[in-house]
């Protein structure tokens, strides 16, 4: 877990548990300092990745190391989020939302056209999260 806290004008952290509880014992941090704590990202569903589909970006390792390094967490935890939630879209939003998704994430890993032919906007987005996760 992490923890921010703010002295005067000045944000602090992050800083973990240990080194909280230490500033709190040292009086650091008092009853008036201002703190917000971080909990953790949950873990995303992997069984819900894996499935029995084939997933043709696997047969291509410089495709997945060029999206390993060109999505961060954030990013990566947003793509897996539209993954999980998919059902909560209608139809017409979630065929947008994974159209632009897939375009930015083509242009981050230039996927030869062998890895993505035949292959729709939401199972490209799938693929992804698959290789970036699993």
């Amino acid at each position: 877990m992490q923890w921010y806290y703010a002295v005067g004008d000045q944000r602090k952290g992050p800083v973990d548990q240990a080194e909280f509880d230490r500033l709190a014992a040292n009086g650091a941090i008092a009853r008036d300092t201002l703190v917000v704590w971080e909990p953790p990202e949950p873990l995303p569903d992997l069984a819900a990745l894996t499935g029995d589909k084939y997933n043709s970006l696997r047969a291509h390792a410089p495709v997945v190391a060029r999206l390993r390094q060109a999505i961060g967490p954030a990013e990566a935890r947003a793509v897996w989020s539209a993954v999980a939630r998919r059902d909560q879209f209608d139809a017409e939003a979630r065929v947008r939302l994974f159209a632009e998704t897939a375009a930015h994430l083509r242009q981050l890993a230039a996927a030869p056209a062998e890895a993505t032919e035949g292959v729709s906007d939401e199972q490209f987005v799938r693929n992804v999260v698959a290789v970036l996760y699993v």
